[in-house]
């Protein structure tokens, strides 16, 4: 078919998916010059009526609704290779496709794609068209970041055509809601927003709540049941306030979720709105809590630079091209206000006493007030009969280098530093071990014990979205596996995949008792070895 012209007008340029009801082409319309999309019925089913009417009824439920979210029908054709329907062309990937591809959506995108759904759904709503197959294989996403809902084949409108026999199912059975599941005709606009339910659960979980190898049979079951858990048991990630829309749409009970798409999307939009705030609010921006040993620092730095000048001024007043004709001791006096406070010299203490050795004559200067050398002296002591030059006492002070993705407030011995920052924080902090905790608003804590030493900084990295693989075993086996207080739906010995940070993780098995409890970990990269736990059998 590739290369020929239907109608006269549309010639068929390449396949680009097929489904059970027809082949799609992209198309060149040579008439008005654009690509188009070509829907073709299946030539299996271009004697079936029953196919015959769905394709009309995909056209016709389409051709009534122009929305920015919606595949808009251009044309209808019956012509010798069967009939057609032409379509606005969608550059861009499914969501299944990028569901597949990426796994779980980033929150944003998937408020954004669900925005955005919801509006072409209500829209297709006040036109008494419902859906009927709404899937992530349905929807097309567009570079720019747009939803276009396509594929109206099971429609319903409000005229009431039947589509299928009395009774029987059509549409994806893993997105039907129970209703849908007992008969086709028992579906309506509810039923889209329970479709649309599950289709935001893949998003965020990255699957469905099905095993991958349940048959058709346990699936619909299951459906029937209305028992899934939350997304965030699939995917840590996934936001609560986000998931408690998700399971309101997919309550088993029509009754009891959103009564209408507007409804729903109302509820989405103020989530949305709620985070915009959150994020336009003024972020702190990232701060050094200041502490008296800081301002110390800094007031010693400017006493040295004003005995400095004091020092030069009358060599350069003269403008002699030798300013000193012999290197002297210069000296230093301290003195503050109130007293008693540390003072540091480059960022070393000086507030414990160091042996000097000075000249008669500058001892006199000084007088009764304590002299601090700033300058070395060659001139040979008279009265030890050394040199006037002091050793650099070991540095009391190193560097951390410390770095957190994507984000996260940074506490050093249980002080607060700096709050939501991304940029490499470097503090300046006493040799010795010192407690480094880190904290992000969803993704959790990381805590560790860490070592400063003077000389080159020590560099810290956290890295919130890299995930590290852990064994979990136990003894005896088959206990089911809790992270932070909530069970895996894994038995041991099973390999998870956690988040970096802290975590606390148990076994539990009715009848048995868990030696030392649950255990707390601060994972930074993949265990090598299994992580046992005992168990022990209750009376």
């Amino acid at each position: 078919m590739i290369g020929k012209v239907i109608n006269n007008r549309y010639r068929l340029d390449e396949k680009i998916g097929e489904g059970g009801m027809g082949v799609v082409y992209k198309a060149w319309d040579v008439v008005l010059e654009r690509t188009v999309a070509l829907k073709m019925l299946h030539p299996l089913h271009s004697g079936d009526q029953i196919f015959l009417n769905r394709f009309r009824v995909e056209a016709r439920a389409a051709a009534q609704l122009m929305h920015p979210n919606i595949v808009h029908v251009i044309d209808f054709l019956e012509t010798e290779f069967g009939v057609c329907i032409v379509m606005e062309y969608v550059a861009g990937v499914t969501l299944a496709n990028k569901i597949q591809q990426a796994g779980p959506l980033r929150d944003e995108q998937a408020l954004s794609i669900l925005r955005q759904i919801l509006a072409a759904i209500g829209h297709a709503h006040e036109r008494g068209v419902i859906h009927r197959d709404m899937k992530p294989s349905n929807v097309m996403l567009t570079p720019q970041g747009g939803v276009k809902v396509m594929d109206f084949g099971l429609a319903k409108t409000q005229q009431g055509v039947n589509l299928t026999g009395s009774g029987e199912t059509a549409g994806t059975l893993a997105y039907m809601p129970p209703e849908q599941v007992h008969g086709l005709a028992k579906a309506d606009k509810l039923s889209d927003l329970y479709s649309i339910g599950m289709t935001c659960y893949e998003m965020l979980a990255g699957r469905l709540p099905f095993d991958k190898n349940e048959n058709f049979v346990v699936v619909g079951r299951k459906i029937d049941e209305g028992k899934f858990f939350p997304p965030e048991r699939y995917n840590l990630a996934a936001p609560k306030d986000l998931s408690k829309i998700v399971m309101k749409a997919m309550a088993r009970n029509p009754t009891q979720r959103f009564q209408s798409a507007d409804e729903m999307l109302k509820a989405v939009t103020r989530l949305e709105a709620g985070r915009a705030s959150t994020l336009a609010l003024p972020q702190p921006r990232p701060r050094q809590v200041i502490k008296p040993r800081a301002v110390a620092i800094a007031l010693a730095g400017t006493m040295f630079l004003l005995v400095l000048v004091l020092f030069l001024s009358p060599a350069l007043r003269q403008s002699r091209p030798n300013l000193v004709a012999k290197p002297e001791l210069t000296a230093l006096s301290k003195s503050t206000d109130p007293d008693s406070a540390a003072i540091f010299l480059k960022a070393d203490s000086i507030d414990k006493p160091v042996e000097r050795i000075f000249s008669e004559s500058q001892k006199k200067k000084a007088e009764t007030k304590e002299v601090l050398p700033l300058k070395k002296s060659n001139e040979e002591d008279s009265v030890s009969g050394t040199t006037g030059e002091l050793a650099e006492p070991p540095s009391l002070f190193g560097k951390l280098q410390i770095l957190v993705k994507p984000y996260g407030s940074i506490s050093i011995d249980d002080t607060l530093r700096i709050e939501n920052t991304d940029f490499e924080y470097t503090p300046n902090l006493l040799v010795g071990v010192h407690l480094l905790e880190v904290t992000h608003p969803k993704f959790g804590k990381w805590k560790k014990n860490v070592e400063v030493k003077a000389g080159a900084p020590n560099a810290v990295r956290i890295d919130f979205t890299r995930k590290v693989a852990v064994t979990v075993a136990s003894m005896p086996v088959w206990a089911e596996i809790y992270i932070d207080g909530q069970p895996t739906g894994q038995q041991t010995t099973s390999q998870l995949t956690l988040r970096v940070g802290l975590h606390s993780i148990e076994v539990r098995r009715e009848g048995y008792v868990l030696e030392g409890g649950a255990r707390e970990i601060n994972l930074e990269d993949d265990l090598k070895e299994p992580l046992e736990f005992t168990l022990r059998k209750t009376p």
